[in-house]
């Protein structure tokens, strides 16, 4: 359960607001440019007037900025969840490969989404900000890249406890150029979505393992 910061900052409280965020959600997910969604758009799905929207946001802009942050929310509590079911390295790191593979390309994929959209949205640097200094939302990314790390000094893969930031660099580099090949197909005549995962994997424990 989310804790009090992320439930004022989303202003959960409120089913009208929850119910935007999943309208947003719906319209992108239906192939909705971001800059064609109007806030007309986001109630009528949502089933509320119009002038709700005003009520809890000064704009349409905010509505889809903390949409997609609710969203991404979502999706790394599911994520960080799935993967610390898993009692070994190897399938820790399958977990969050297969998870890309499995969501890459659907605009379900709220942190994609994100990061191939930052320019079509406008987030206040004061929103991004109180987002950032969420607890709850760096407590959920810690305990991942911790849990992380402890497994892998536990199996030896890593001969000591690396600072949370290595950690954290050897698994989102990777991330990245998996992203990079799903995107571009780059070295997809050479490599299959199998080997492309066990040279991610490789990697990942060469860099962990200095």
């Amino acid at each position: 359960m989310l804790e009090k910061e992320l439930q004022d900052f989303f202003n959960l409280s409120s089913p009208k607001v929850i119910s935007m965020y999943d309208a947003v959600g719906e319209l992108i997910s239906q192939g909705m440019d971001l800059n064609d969604i109007t806030v007309l758009d986001i109630t009528k799905k949502a089933g509320i007037g119009k002038g709700t929207a005003y009520d809890y946001f000064s704009s349409k802009e905010e509505i889809i900025a903390k949409a997609l942050l609710y969203h991404i929310q979502r999706e790394i509590q599911v994520l960080v969840h799935g993967i610390g079911e898993k009692d070994n390295l190897h399938d820790k790191i399958y977990t969050l490969l297969n998870n890309i593979e499995a969501n890459y390309g659907s605009r379900s994929n709220w942190m994609q989404y994100l990061c191939f959209h930052m320019q079509a949205i406008v987030m206040r640097q004061e929103l991004m900000e109180k987002f950032v200094k969420c607890n709850v939302y760096q407590d959920e990314v810690e305990k991942f890249i911790r849990e992380f790390r402890d497994q892998a000094v536990k199996e030896g893969a890593s001969s000591c406890e690396l600072p949370l930031h290595c950690t954290a660099n050897a698994l989102f580099s990777q991330v990245l150029a998996f992203w990079y090949y799903l995107d571009n197909g780059l070295g997809a005549e050479e490599l299959s979505m199998e080997e492309e995962k066990a040279f991610i994997y490789r990697n990942i424990l060469k860099i962990i393992g200095g």
